[in-house]
């Protein structure tokens, strides 16, 4: 498992590496930029960029010098510096990547917890009508996006019932609407994947033959929510990767700041080299989700841990 994980942490600087290539190429590709003679920068910027870089220098050369300058983290470098404001991106990306990930860490946890007990009351349910109501309240959490629910969420919880106020998202409690608007919906695959496992055939020929050998019910039922929490697990990667994609949406609509409007403000902005750096930075946010995913999916299966 140690080297899993060595072999794993060694290939995210060639991953984040591989990833600033085609992001460097499209930025630079993309018109207006910053030496473009239509563009006017502000004061103080394009001179800053003309004595810092060569500018007539070749198109990989230009690249090999922003990949330096991002591997020595200089924020004084030639894609170091805000073109809007002449700032260093370094700072700007670190402090939104806070909000971004209190974010998704929180959405993750959301739609663990709601999905796992979705699951198993769905699991549970006896009675025919139960169990078609359980399905289809799935169905419908799933198929509702976070862009349309995190609005509605301030409509009804905020204007229609005063619960939380409708501007101020990022302290104590209030916290976990942006982050259920986020979750429910993937909670709503959990809740599949933990029901389905539940009900698979050899988690309820286990669970036979764990009360036949004297263990009550509920602790049979127990060892067989492990079997489903293992297949949650599984794809653990997946949806946080999705969900840290996911979590534009409601960064806007929640006003968080975070990586999302970042990215769109460089976008809108022209603000190339923020841009890439929002790029890079979600690229790196990505990859530690997958590798926190499946150390945690390699820490309880020991399967998975003699494999590896």
């Amino acid at each position: 498992m140690i080297g899993y994980l060595l072999q794993r942490l060694v290939r995210i600087p060639l991953v984040l590496i591989a990833s600033f290539v085609p992001a460097f190429l499209l930025v630079h590709a993309a018109p207006n930029g910053p030496f473009d003679p239509a563009r006017t920068l502000p004061e103080g910027v394009e001179a800053m960029l003309s004595a810092g870089c060569d500018i007539d220098e070749p198109l990989a050369l230009e690249m090999i010098a922003a990949l330096v300058t991002w591997v020595r983290l200089d924020v004084d470098g030639c894609t170091g510096i805000s073109l809007t404001d002449a700032a260093p991106v370094l700072p700007a990306v670190a402090h939104a990547l806070i909000p971004t990930l209190k974010l998704s860490l929180l959405a993750i946890l959301v739609a663990l917890a709601s999905g796992v007990v979705g699951g198993v009351a769905a699991a549970s349910a006896s009675a025919r009508l139960a169990e078609r109501a359980g399905r289809s309240a799935l169905a419908v959490t799933a198929a509702i996006p976070a862009f349309v629910l995190a609005p509605a969420l301030v409509l009804v919880g905020s204007l229609w019932l005063p619960l939380f106020s409708p501007a101020r998202f990022l302290t104590g409690a209030e916290t976990l609407v942006p982050a259920g608007a986020l979750g429910l919906a993937f909670g709503a695959g959990v809740a599949r994947v933990a029901r389905d496992a539940l009900r698979a055939p050899e988690v309820l020929r286990r669970r036979t033959v764990d009360v036949a050998r004297g263990l009550s019910h509920r602790r049979a039922r127990l060892r067989g929510l492990r079997l489903a929490l293992l297949a949650v697990l599984a794809g653990l990667g997946p949806m946080a990767s999705a969900i840290v994609m996911g979590a534009i949406s409601v960064e806007l609509v929640f006003d968080l700041g975070g990586l999302g409007p970042l990215v769109l403000r460089a976008a809108g902005g022209r603000d190339y080299n923020l841009l890439l750096g929002g790029a890079l930075a979600y690229a790196a946010l990505l990859l530690s989700s997958s590798l926190v995913a499946d150390t945690l999916y390699g820490a309880l299966d020991p399967r998975v841990r003699s494999a590896r």
